[in-house]
């Protein structure tokens, strides 16, 4: 039945799937909500005759017009994130519309003006500077407002906005807070990963507030409390500081919020919690003086710290959340008493003995991975956990484990376990890592068929045929293993994702019938033939490399594919790429193209440049890339190990944030100049001058280490010509005076005259690097 006969449908959602039209919705008109996100719509006129939608989402596509919206009268809250929308006016006169999400969008700020009945707005990532937010100003219904992620440094536009109850500003650059001191309303503020130092002018505004999060500020805890006149301690019931350094009297302050139930102090470089004791006389100064505990705390996060003790804990019964992960605790008995914990995160530290959580019978949640743990026996009383990781320690016996029949999620990864047959009892399993072991039988998996997601990768298994019944998987890894028939996994037909590498595996044809797999891995393997994959329409991933594949026809059906490495095969012919046409990432490193200018026509000729994000042909005999001047939304590219001269053409590839050329025959840099790295490599190459490179803001993070000591084999000649040769030595002995290669150069100065000889082999090529012919020259005086 087609969904457009569904006329009495109220909500619809169809997110996260591949739809580019969405008519059939057309005659759906007493639909309320409807949910489209993450789909490949380009426009959505359909929805003008749903007249009755009051929520809308759309996030996540291809739109840029919001004009069929525009009629929509009813509708009360949008979500248009993550598209190509520059101007909202089509929906400023929706009266009703109160909720706008616009986040992600190229959005044309000044069509903001006029949509003043909005009360809740995200603006996260549309602009970077204050002028571009100017017109908030006008939207004095505001109550929510989200700015995050902005870069922005002044927010003076939001001063007149005195409706605000909830702000975020979290993670632009903004120095100061003073303009909000009129938002007299706000009881939410999220400032977190700014630049600001104090709270100046800010005094009125920290009275109200019951939420603050300050997370990686450079604010000084006293300063902020003294600055604040000592209000903020008795309003706050949630207080973020996690990455602020607490100096010793800082972490004294903290015991004076007594109301506050959710505490953030990770990464405060805290090295002990005494001020967490029971000062009943303690006296900062005349204005603070410690009276009780905080005994309303709920929610306690101490993370990522120097802590050794946490004995002062033990007082704090009401606890529902604890995280002390990242520190250097070995004894956890002062957990003892905390009975009312139902989350506790003790992982990253040196706790060898767990005896003390066994009187912790509502916990739902643990982890204790990464430790130095031998026995977990006394889990055994932990009957509500819900979630258990006991990963990274030293176990080799979870027998304990048969009792936690209510477990939902386990992690018992890398450990020394062997036998697995006490889960058998764990039918409520939907996650089960047991990876990294020693386990070489897993039949006693067959009862677990609820498990949705499994891992038993880094084992010893060989056969996987108790697998066929755990029929509702939905990721699958069995890879680094000893498997060489996977014809089990046919039955799986609702696996979605599957790993399979590092196996002795052979044949795929049991694959064929696994159509629901949008993610599949089969690396380092012995497969020759990938027909098989041919019906597996849906995969958006695809990573066969390190196999022996030649033929790779097959891939043309796959027309979801958005990720492709087919690296280290036998691969010549490339033409079946032509056809994907969503294809965002491509690897083809180390195979056998041949011609070059052949190898990238085909490949390329077809394919939609401006989608591909991702781009890695190492080893693949390249000596001119000129075809990446089309490539304008190149963020990564990967060129390793190639014959490449000249990468004059990476200038046109402006929005490249990840480059590798290390071993080629480059000269200069001067296209980079203009791009701004994340991630560069180029080592041993030819390269003289760094300095178009230099002022980068990330420069000394590139891997320049030392080039190559020229050779004649390395080059390719192109000109004989004695006027071109005599320019290109003018030029070169200027910038050998800067140069530091002097020692490297006596080891070679026997071999000059050799190479000299060898000159006329390499007069056929084009002229490339003479620069570096004639640098011999002059070295041996020769003429």
């Amino acid at each position: 039945m087609s969904i457009s006969n569904l006329t009495k449908l109220k909500s619809l959602n169809v997110n996260h799937n591949r739809i580019t039209d969405i008519q059939a919705i057309f005659n759906l008109r007493n639909l309320h909500r409807l949910c489209v996100a993450n789909n490949k719509l380009q426009n959505v006129s359909a929805v003008q005759c749903l007249d009755q939608l009051q929520f809308l989402n759309v996030s996540f596509n291809q739109i840029s017009d919001l004009s069929p919206l525009s009629g929509l009268n009813n509708l009360i809250e949008l979500v248009v994130e993550g598209n190509d929308i520059k101007s909202i006016e089509p929906v400023q006169q929706q009266t009703q519309l109160s909720r706008l999400c616009c986040n992600s969008n190229p959005i044309q700020t000044k069509t903001l003006k006029n949509i003043q009945q909005v009360v809740w707005l995200q603006l996260r990532n549309v602009c970077t500077n204050a002028e571009d937010l100017k017109y908030l100003k006008y939207l004095k219904q505001l109550q929510v407002l989200d700015i995050g992620q902005n870069k922005l440094q002044d927010i003076s536009m939001l001063e007149k906005l005195t409706n605000l109850e909830q702000l975020n500003i979290r993670n632009n650059k903004i120095t100061s807070l003073n303009c909000l001191s009129k938002l007299t309303n706000l009881v939410w503020l999220d400032a977190s990963k700014n630049k600001l130092q104090d709270i100046l002018g800010f005094e009125e505004l920290i009275k109200n507030l019951s939420y603050l999060n300050l997370t990686r500020n450079k604010i000084n805890m006293y300063d902020l409390i003294h600055q604040s006149k000592y209000q903020l301690i008795n309003s706050l019931c949630s207080l973020d500081l996690n990455g602020i350094p607490l100096s010793k009297r800082d972490q004294k302050l903290i015991l004076k919020f007594t109301q506050v139930t959710s505490l953030n102090l990770s990464g405060c470089y805290i090295s002990n919690i005494n001020f967490l004791t029971n000062y009943t006389e303690y006296q900062i100064d005349e204005k603070i003086t410690y009276q009780q505990n905080l005994l309303s705390l709920q929610t306690l996060i101490l993370s990522n710290n120097n802590l050794d003790n946490i004995d002062e804990l033990a007082n704090l019964i009401n606890l529902k959340y604890l995280d002390v992960s990242g520190n250097q605790i070995s004894c956890i008995e002062s957990l003892a008493s905390l009975v009312n914990l139902h989350q506790l995160d003790v992982s990253e530290n040196q706790i060898s003995n767990i005896e003390s959580l066994t009187s912790l019978v509502n916990l739902q949640q643990l982890d204790v991975s990464e430790n130095e743990i031998y026995s977990i026996q006394s889990l055994a009383s932990l009957v509500n956990l819900h979630q258990l990781d006991v990963s990274e320690n030293q176990i080799s016996n979870i027998e304990s484990l048969t009792s936690l029949v209510n477990l939902q999620q386990l992690d018992v990864s890398e450990n020394q376990i062997s036998n697995i047959e006490s889960l058998t009892s764990l039918v409520n399993l939907q996650q089960l890592d047991v990876s990294e072991n020693q386990i070489s039988n897993i039949e006693s998996l067959t009862s677990l068929v609820n498990l949705q997601q499994l891992d038993v990768s880094g084992n010893k298994i060989s056969n996987i045929e108790s697998l066929a019944s755990l029929v509702n998987l939905h990721q699958l890894d069995v890879s680094e293993n000893q498997i060489s028939n996977i014809e089990s996994l046919t039955s799986l037909i609702n696996l979605q994702q599957l790993n399979v590498n590092w196996n002795k595996i052979s044949s795929i044809e049991s694959l064929a019938s696994l159509v629901a797999l949008q993610q599949l891995n089969v690396v380092k393997n012995k497969i020759t033939n990938i027909q098989s994959l041919a019906s597996l329409v849906n995969l958006q991933l695809l990573n066969v490399s390190g196999n022996q594949i030649s033929n790779i026809r097959s891939l043309a059906s796959l027309v979801n594919l958005q990720q492709l490495n087919v690296s280290g095969n036998k691969i010549s012919d490339t033409e079946s790429l032509a056809s994907l046409v969503d294809i965002q990432q491509i690897s083809l490193d180390n195979n056998l193209f041949g011609n070059e200018y052949l190898f990238s026509y085909r490949i390329f000729a077809k394919i939609s440049y401006q989608q591909i994000s991702y781009l890695s042909l190492c080893g693949s005999g390249l000596q001119n890339i000129d075809f990446l001047q089309y490539f304008k939304n190149l963020q990564t590219l990967k060129l390793n190990n190639n014959n490449i001269c000249d990468i004059d053409v990476l200038g046109h590839c402006q929005k490249l944030e990840c480059l590798y050329l290390s071993n080629n025959s480059i000269l200069e840099v001067n296209s980079l100049q203009r791009i701004e790295f994340k991630d560069f490599e180029i080592r041993n190459n030819f390269i003289l001058d760094f300095s178009p490179i230099q002022t980068h803001q990330n420069f000394k993070k590139y891997v320049i280490s030392e080039q190559k000591i020229p050779e004649l084999k390395d080059y390719q000649i192109y000109n004989k010509s004695k006027v071109v040769k005599n320019s290109f030595y003018k030029q070169y002995s200027e910038e050998k005076k800067t140069l530091k290669f002097k020692n490297k150069l006596e080891t070679v100065n026997d071999e000059l005259q050799h190479k000299i000889s060898q000159i006329k082999t390499y007069f056929n090529y084009e002229l490339t690097l003479v620069l570096r012919f004639c640098f011999y020259y002059q070295e041996t005086g020769t003429q």
